[in-house]
């Protein structure tokens, strides 16, 4: 997941909305850019 989201956000993320968690959220904390926001 988190390699996928490297290919598809290279410069990182600004925004994430998750109501899950696990897996799809590690990798977006991975791919968080400074200061995005997390909902």
């Amino acid at each position: 997941m988190a390699g996928q989201l490297v290919k598809v956000a290279p410069e990182g993320i600004d925004v994430y909305f998750d109501n899950v968690g696990g897996e799809q959220l590690e990798a977006a904390i991975g791919a968080a850019r400074d200061f995005a926001r997390f909902a």
